[in-house]
């Protein structure tokens, strides 16, 4: 959006100076060029101030869930590539509070055991987790990282990571949650079960 509105006006400043030096006594045209030209940039110097602000937003120690899935819900609903793969837009993904307590729990398993790894020492995985926390999921997936100070830094890594970019992409997945215990991150999805169905084969992924 930000780059059509940029084009608009440069379409309309080269408009102007047409105008400027081929119809000088016109000046209603040169009037209302220089007045559209200006309407034109004040929402597009809007939208990039916002756009800056909610980015840097990202690297506040405590990001709020609804910033957060906004953050995933650009990236899966413009589209992007995950290593050589081009991956098109999906639905958006929405905040889940049952997703959020399994990576909390997980993200603190992890930082007291100082175990990075997507199975536990007892044989845990995501599926199990979700189990634990009374998810009925038809399909789940687990992103996890490590070393990340804020959630900006954890997201810019698992976007540089094909699998789990494409995790992040999935279009099976309708819910999330993140967790964090220090610097330790974990990032869960799921879709549930329609009503009224049992699960048959286990269907989860790991990155």
């Amino acid at each position: 959006m930000l780059n059509k509105a940029y084009s608009n006006c440069l379409n309309n400043l080269y408009l102007l100076f047409f105008v400027i030096f081929h119809t000088r006594q016109d000046f209603m045209r040169l009037l209302l060029t220089i007045l559209s030209v200006l309407v034109c940039l004040a929402p597009a110097s809007l939208d990039a101030q916002r756009s800056a602000s909610a980015y840097q937003d990202l690297y506040t120690p405590d990001v709020s869930p609804e910033k957060m899935v906004s953050a995933i819900n650009y990236i899966r609903t413009t589209g992007c590539r995950c290593g050589r793969k081009k991956m098109p837009p999906v639905a958006p993904i929405k905040w889940n509070d049952k997703l959020y307590q399994s990576a909390s729990n997980f993200a603190n398993e992890m930082k007291r055991t100082r175990r990075f790894d997507h199975v536990s020492r007892n044989g845990d995985n995501v599926a199990s987790r979700l189990d634990k926390v009374g998810y009925y999921w038809q399909y789940s997936g687990e992103n996890i990282g490590s070393g990340q100070t804020h959630f900006r830094q954890a997201l810019e890594d698992w976007m540089a990571s094909s699998s789990h970019c494409q995790m992040i992409m999935n279009p099976k997945m309708k819910d999330m949650g993140i967790g964090r215990a220090g610097t330790y991150w974990v990032q869960h999805f799921g879709s549930e079960m329609p009503p009224n169905t049992k699960r048959g084969k286990m269907r989860y992924t790991e990155n």
